[in-house]
């Protein structure tokens, strides 16, 4: 087999090799849309700031800032780690979209549907158990757990994407 037949072969099996490129892009992915969040506040700041011209300059709590901008970021690099494992089990990028979809609205809806379930005592104490006094602690713990779940996700992201030698002698 030519090195032509080779490189066409693996790039059209189903069953194709990824490289740790798809696990760096996933990184690059949750970076760029961290910016754009970050620059989503800023025009919102702009203008809030010029509707209530009359009231003074109003800007966000900058511990509000850091929290929404780690969670941004934090939240899309999981998904762009499960997009990467969920491209892996497919053979085109529209099964692969349709596929992320899919699972997203499931558990979405059963996240709502979970909620609505719980009895108006149990909401009550769930909100405020994570609100008012403990919130920057409900804060600090939520984001370390989803950044331990990222590292795992990330890193077996990059065990997996390993760029296989192949021998074209």
């Amino acid at each position: 087999m030519g090195k032509a037949a080779f490189f066409k072969s693996a790039v059209s099996s189903p069953d194709r090799s990824h490289s740790r490129g798809d696990a760096n892009g996933s990184l690059g992915v949750s970076i760029t849309t961290a910016g754009t969040e970050f620059l989503m506040l800023i025009a919102g700041l702009i203008e809030v700031n010029l509707m209530r011209s009359a009231d003074g300059i109003l800007i966000f709590p900058v511990h509000r800032v850091i929290s929404t901008l780690a969670f941004t970021f934090l939240a899309c690099l999981f998904i762009s780690c499960v997009g990467v494992f969920v491209s892996l089990h497919t053979s085109t990028v529209r099964q692969a979209t349709q596929v992320l979809n899919i699972g997203f609205m499931v558990l979405g809806f059963a996240a709502l549907y979970a909620s609505i379930s719980l009895p108006q005592e149990w909401r009550t104490r769930l909100a405020q158990a994570f609100t008012t006094d403990n919130l920057m602690r409900t804060e600090f713990s939520a984001g370390i757990l989803i950044f331990i779940i990222d590292l795992v996700c990330l890193a077996a992201a990059r065990l997996t994407f390993r760029r296989h030698k192949w021998n074209l002698v």
